[in-house]
């Protein structure tokens, strides 16, 4: 009788060890998931910044909104609010947070006082203000 009492202690102890190690993998894997999505969303805003920079004039203050994430049937699309130098807001839309190229701009014209630059220069992001959304 002890004997099975000590089966059945070892049993339950084993099948507690191995639902928690299943319980963990999955939360650590849910981790690694959000980390790379945020990974992705500095690299997006890191590039955004500069589209803002190479295609405006006199951009001093960059702060980003929270990434919307738009699910659609068969794709994901995602979209974020930029206001530039506290006066001006942009929004772009993507469906690829690595083709920031391919994002669609929208402004409203009535309160959108931007320049555009004659040509597109190779600017650097140094001495403008950038604000980054982080997730939270």
């Amino acid at each position: 009788m002890k004997r099975k009492i000590w089966l059945l202690m070892v049993i339950g102890l084993l099948l507690m060890i191995v639902i928690g190690g299943k319980v963990f993998m999955d939360i650590q894997k849910g981790k690694n998931e959000v980390n790379e999505e945020n990974v992705k969303m500095h690299i997006a805003q890191e590039e955004i910044a500069l589209y803002l920079v190479r295609n405006y004039v006199d951009v001093k203050k960059i702060e980003f909104h929270k990434f919307n994430e738009i699910k659609g049937v068969g794709n994901t699309s995602w979209s974020v609010s930029v206001d530039v130098n506290e006066d001006t807001t942009i929004s772009f839309s993507m469906t690829d947070l690595s083709k920031i190229e391919d994002a669609t701009v929208r402004q409203n014209p009535k309160t959108f006082s931007l320049n555009n630059k004659e040509e597109e220069l190779t600017e650097s992001l140094d001495g403008v203000e950038i604000i980054y959304w982080n997730g939270e």
